[in-house]
């Protein structure tokens, strides 16, 4: 009896090493925490030299004028107000005889909030830059998963030895 004692808290033990070795390893995320940011989006990011371009935001303060501007060289764009949720639309003629890559910025007169987005002028070749990392770090979880398997596997082969042999 005292020696089915013994096994079972080794076991327990065993199991509690490694779920204390699974915490101490595992590693966060890193997520960024949430805050309003704000954001705008084009119709295309490839319009024609002279064209028109349709530029929408979001997260501005509400009813805020949002200053629409077109750098490498600044060409004022002209503003927007936004709607009582932050948000605004306007289509915007780009200066003729600009081409090439350049970026839209958008500023909150207010709240300061500034963002930009890159457009290439004249070009009908789109660009793609990938995709955003919305992973999680699985390496530690995977580790520990591992480690559990191999141990769960161990204590088996030891039990049926010990049973074995007695």
């Amino acid at each position: 009896m005292a020696a089915r004692i013994r096994r079972l808290t080794a076991s327990v033990a065993a199991v509690v090493g490694l779920l204390l070795g699974a915490l101490a390893f595992a590693a966060s995320a890193n997520a960024a925490p949430y805050t309003n940011q704000a954001t705008i989006s084009v119709s295309t990011q490839n319009p024609a030299v002279g064209g028109s371009l349709a530029i929408s935001g979001d997260g501005f303060a509400a009813g805020e004028t949002v200053s629409l501007t077109l750098h490498t060289q600044t060409y004022n764009l002209g503003s927007a107000t936004t709607d009582v949720s932050g948000r605004f639309t306007a289509t915007v003629t780009l200066p003729a005889g600009v081409s090439g890559a350049h970026t839209i910025v958008a500023t909150g007169l207010s709240s300061g909030q500034t963002t930009s987005i890159t457009i290439t002028i004249g070009s009908s070749v789109s660009s793609s830059g990938g995709l955003p990392n919305t992973g999680v770090a699985v390496l530690g979880v995977g580790v520990v998963g591992a480690a559990l398997l191999i141990g769960g596997a161990a204590m088996l082969v030891v039990g049926q030895r010990r049973s074995a042999s007695a």
